[in-house]
């Protein structure tokens, strides 16, 4: 282990004047030496020294220990590390330095090629050493697994989508097919191929970090970046819940759940496994096709590299941001940086940063897509306050709010399957609106019902444009759910090939409204010619938690200003979560966090065609929104009170 980290840097020694990007001469002025568990750096002009040590164990349990085990151990100098920016936990890879202190102190525990990694840096502010970018540069050695900077090592290559739609593919079993065979798509594993890719913050392999063919007679063969091999696979019911069970090259280890559920949405299908029990990584298998196509796609929505950004910062400017190689520059200097996608549960990818140096010293991120289709990242630092064991806290601190000035990536909304036929003709056409009960509000909510008249229909709003009930989703389900009718009677699928448990309900036609058991639906009227001025504001909050645990609680607000003669402006939305314990039962003891973020309000026109908010901006970037009166049968000229924009209703001020 020794010789193999020496040789490492050695060859980094070798060529820290060659292609090490922002870490040219990173080395200079350090002088490397054995110590008992690796090799300690110490600094030849101050006190400054860093230390990288490997564990030959795996899995996040060592690099909690390896990360719990340097914190204790850091020298008085650093204080007690009790205000400090934490980063990447989600990751695999842990990191904390402190702040406000005379002296900087960093640690990093992460799985290495062979183990685990722990990297202690030191150094005092203003002696000409930088502890944190050798650190960084051992940090890139042990992930990218060579020489080059780590954020170029890592960076998206040409196989990846670099914008628009992903083409539009077909699974070699889809849904239809799988119907056909006698399978549930929802609940059985599917015999076909899928694609593997390694969960956490990192970046991903565009082309797939294993293969994985499920065979119909219970076996499977994998080829991954880390081991190959075959093994067994069969379906068991527990507590009414049907899992697999995985046995063979890809067994669960003994500390897992020990079971797999199958999981789908209108993409295909995705499974979550254990690659290896002396590896101890967990992977995303997604269906060959469109599921496929689609994680990859979120993957490289969330990679900035050769790209530039628009950024406000906290001071008001604006300046391009443009990020390359590892590095990012903007008019008020530049620093390092590292993207990766992020994903703890298999079903959805989000594209995180971190910056040193620069204006963005600090910062941290997520890539969000906005409501016209761009990408929007807020940077913000987060530091973290521990007092004892009774408290602890964090604060985000806002830093900048970024835009891309490419579009973001379109998300493909269509298969290739056909829809099946309907013998249904005559039904309801056109968006309905209805109170239902709801369970997130707990209480009624309105709700849009979209009819086709060929029997087909959906239980959501329109988004972007209108339903289209003869097009099927990638995964070649019908995009929407069937109804059928009888003599003043209907009956309404709930769920994919399954019928409400009453089945046929009454059904009463209007002029502008129905009436389907008890629940009344009005045709929701098209406001092409409505005036509106003044402020709209929305709000909606969600607690979590009770007595017996620490409450919390998430306001979401968002505002939009119109006038008479076409103008619009969207105030910036914000975001806050409180939280204070302890419960009775919860061992955090006293607990508190406050965070909030800001949006950029975006100005423009405005006009109102159908049903139909036309947004465009004053840079030419258009959004379409669904609008509606809910429940009203005459639309008034000018300011009604309510109106809901897509799925949230706003008040007028």
């Amino acid at each position: 282990m020794l010789v193999r980290l020496m040789f490492l840097v050695l060859v980094l020694l070798g060529i820290c004047s060659a292609n090490l990007h922002a870490q040219d001469a990173v080395f200079t002025d350090w002088v490397p030496a054995k110590s008992k568990y690796g090799l300690t750096f110490t600094h030849t002009k101050s006190d400054a020294f860093v230390s990288i040590a490997e564990i030959k164990e795996s899995g996040p349990e060592v690099v909690a220990r390896a990360f719990k085990a340097s914190r204790t151990s850091m020298p008085p100098t650093c204080g007690d590390m009790t205000k400090t920016i934490t980063r990447s936990v989600s990751g695999g890879r842990m990191e904390t330095f402190n702040v406000d202190q005379e002296w900087n102190c960093l640690i990093i525990a992460m799985p290495s090629s062979s183990g685990v990694v722990a990297i202690l840096a030191i150094d005092k502010q203003g002696s000409g050493a930088n502890s944190k970018a050798l650190a960084y540069a051992l940090v890139a050695a042990a992930t990218a697994g060579n020489t080059n900077n780590a954020q170029a090592a890592l960076q998206p290559n040409a196989s990846w989508p670099k914008g628009g739609q992903v083409p539009e593919t077909r699974a070699e079993i889809d849904w239809q097919a799988a119907w056909k065979m006698g399978l549930n798509p929802d609940k059985d594993l599917l015999p076909t191929k899928f694609e593997c890719f390694h969960l956490g913050a990192n970046t991903p392999n565009p082309a797939a970090d294993g293969i994985l063919v499920v065979n119909a007679d219970g076996r499977y063969r994998y080829n991954g970046v880390n081991i190959s091999g075959e093994g067994t696979w069969q379906r068991s019911v527990e507590d009414t819940s049907i899992q697999y069970r995985f046995e063979g090259v890809l067994e669960h280890r003994k500390d897992d759940r020990g079971s797999t559920i199958i999981r789908s949405d209108k993409y295909g299908q995705w499974i979550i496994l254990a690659e290896a029990t002396d590896i101890g990584k967990y992977i995303a298998c997604y269906q060959f096709g469109p599921s496929a196509e689609y994680a990859r796609l979120q993957m490289a929505s969330g990679l900035v590299d050769g790209e530039t950004w628009q950024c406000k910062f906290q001071d008001g400017a604006i300046q391009p941001v443009q990020f390359s190689n590892g590095r990012y520059q903007s008019n008020s200097g530049g620093g390092v940086y590292r993207s990766y996608s992020i994903n703890d549960g298999g079903d959805k990818w989000e594209g995180g940063l971190e910056f040193d140096g620069g204006p963005l010293e600090n910062g941290q991120g997520k890539i969000e897509v906005t409501e016209y289709g761009q990408r929007s990242l807020a940077v913000g630092m987060t530091v973290n306050t521990r007092r004892g064991y009774w408290y602890s806290a964090e604060e985000t601190t806002p830093v900048a709010q970024c835009f891309s000035n490419i579009l973001g990536r379109n998300y493909p909304e269509y298969g290739t399957a056909a829809v099946p036929e309907s013998e249904v003709t005559g039904g309801p056409s056109g968006e309905y609106s209805v109170w239902k009960y709801d369970a997130f509000s707990s209480g009624q909510a309105n709700k849009i019902y979209s009819f086709a008249s060929n029997g087909w229909y959906l239980d959501e709003a329109p988004e972007n444009k209108a339903i289209d009930c003869n097009r099927t989703k990638p995964s070649g389900e019908p995009l929407c759910l069937r109804y059928e009718l009888a003599a003043g009677k209907i009956r309404l699928q709930t769920y994919a090939g399954k019928w409400d448990e009453d089945e046929w309900e009454p059904l009463k036609k209007g002029p502008n409204a129905i009436d389907i058991g008890s629940s009344n639906y009005i045709k929701v009227q098209p406001l092409t010619g409505l005036k509106l001025d003044g402020a709209y504001k929305t709000q909606s909050s969600y607690s979590s938690g009770d007595i017996f645990n620490s409450l919390s609680t998430i306001i979401r607000e968002g505002q939009y200003i119109f006038t008479t003669d076409g103008q619009f402006k969207a105030a910036s939305g914000v975001f806050s979560r409180m939280g204070m314990g302890p419960g009775l039962y919860n061992n955090n003891a006293i607990t508190g966090s406050s965070t909030s973020t800001s949006s950029d309000g975006s100005t423009g026109r405005y006009r109102i065609e159908g049903n139909w908010l036309i947004l465009t901006r004053d840079d030419g970037v258009t959004a379409r929104k669904f609008i509606h009166l809910g429940g009203v049968t005459t639309v008034p000229a000018s300011n009604p009170e309510f109106i809901y924009i897509d799925d949230s209703l706003y008040s007028q001020e």
